[in-house]
């Protein structure tokens, strides 16, 4: 299995800079380039991520990367699970990891987290029944919640990954879950 730091990198190899370069801990960081992007080009990375570490692991993938916008209920299906996929960098002045546009009425079964830090990659998967709802910011009069997770989450909670295997290991579990919720019906 190849190494997911190598993937993000790639990928940010692919793109052209948009913005100013980063501030704070992220000058000279690993993963500096990223914050050179557009949020959307973000959003295509991670996307472009997670599809390639499944079709390497193995699972089934139907995924169109340029299918986007806000009528869209998931990002790809993995062996018939349908996943959603969000993105985030850590913030320049704090270090958490925010993920906008999440959609609780939307036909997911599983959210994937794919967190950037400066020098770590952090993944959380869960089913769209283990999201903390009650937890999450919801945007006024809108359908959309919003869900921030800080870096001490992400360490006190082992979520860094620093390879594919370390990334399956996590999806499977979301993929195993979902497949016992579906049996439970």
């Amino acid at each position: 299995m190849s190494d997911i730091h190598d993937l993000l990198i790639g990928e940010l190899l692919k793109r052209s800079p948009t913005t100013p370069p980063a501030p704070s801990e992220w000058n000279g960081s690993i993963f500096e380039p990223i914050w050179e992007l557009e949020i959307d080009e973000r959003g295509a990375i991670g996307e472009s991520i997670v599809a390639s570490v499944l079709t390497e692991s193995g699972c089934d993938i139907d995924y169109e990367p340029n299918k986007t916008g806000h009528g869209k209920d998931y990002d790809l299906i993995s062996n018939g699970v349908r996943i959603e996929i969000k993105t985030a960098c850590m913030g320049k002045n704090k270090p958490t990891f925010q993920h906008e546009n999440i959609n609780k009425n939307s036909h997911w079964d599983g959210i994937i987290l794919l967190d950037i830090a400066p020098n770590k990659i952090y993944l959380v998967c869960e089913t769209h029944s283990q999201v903390p709802w009650d937890d999450l910011h919801r945007r006024k009069d809108s359908i959309y919640y919003k869900w921030d997770i800080s870096r001490n989450f992400h360490e006190n909670n082992k979520n860094e990954i620093k390879s594919t295997s370390d990334f399956f290991a996590k999806y499977n579990k979301m993929e195993e879950s979902i497949g016992e919720q579906i049996i439970s019906l």
